[in-house]
Formats: structure tokens, C-alpha cells, sequence
């Protein structure tokens, strides 16, 4: 008998390797709030008001302006509003790993966004609260 295994447990393997491919979208519950945030980003937002982000130094194409969007709108929401939490977060936290599509922005690329887009931030969260209401 193996120290992770007894007639009493069930079998712990932590480096068992999955058959299939985990979908994130499983992994999240659908009536969590990253999924509102994304929902409303999609339908309500017209993303051609926010400027994207800066391509990356080796000029490869910049990430979609409507995934860093709700990335920084979920960090608000939950109590994560800097852009290094929220970089760090894209590979520890199942919500906003699944906002990402596993895409993981840097925080500077994040930080940009921001700045660049900070005056329709502040309508865009006032507009998302009284939505939630």
C-alpha cells in the first residue's frame, strides 16, 4: 500500500496526468461574477472607445483591448486593483485565468491599458454598478 492510498480515502495522486484537456469554462461556475463582467464587456461595451495596449518590445501583436478590460474591471470588483496583483492572478486564480483565455498580459502591458484609457474607466464602472443593482 502506498503512503496516498488506504481502504479508508480515497487515492491522492497530485501528478496524475488528466485524459483530456481541462476547459477553464468548467472549472467556473456560471453565475460567478467574472462571467457577468465578461458577458457585459461583450454586449454592452463598445471597445473601439478604449485604446489597446502597446505592442510587446519585440513587436508582436498587443493583446485584445476587451480581455484587459475585464480583467481590470473583475481586479476592481473583487478587491484586486493593481496591475501586478492582477498579472499574477491571470496564473493562480481559475476566474481570471478563464477572463485571460490563458493568456497571461505583463503588468506593464496592463498598467498602459489603464492610463491610457483612465477617463472612461471611471463611466464604465458607474454605468457596471448600477447594471448589478
Amino acid at each position: 500500500m502506498t503512503p496516498n492510498s488506504s481502504p479508508n480515502f480515497r487515492r491522492y495522486v497530485p501528478n496524475q496526468n488528466l485524459l483530456l484537456p481541462p476547459s477553464l469554462n468548467d472549472w467556473l461556475p456560471e453565475d460567478h461574477l467574472a462571467r457577468f463582467i465578461s458577458e457585459f464587456v461583450d454586449r454592452q461595451i463598445d471597445l473601439a472607445l478604449f485604446s489597446g495596449a502597446t505592442t510587446t518590445p519585440r513587436r508582436e501583436h498587443g493583446p485584445f483591448p476587451g480581455m484587459l478590460l475585464k480583467l481590470l474591471l473583475y481586479g476592481y470588483c473583487i478587491g484586486t486593483p493593481t496591475s501586478r496583483k492582477v498579472a499574477r492572478t491571470t496564473y493562480d486564480d481559475v476566474a481570471f485565468r478563464w477572463i485571460a483565455a490563458d493568456q497571461h498580459p505583463s503588468y506593464s502591458t496592463l498598467v498602459r491599458f489603464r492610463e491610457r484609457n483612465l477617463g472612461n474607466f471611471h463611466a464604465l464602472f458607474l454605468r457596471m454598478l448600477k447594471l448589478s443593482q
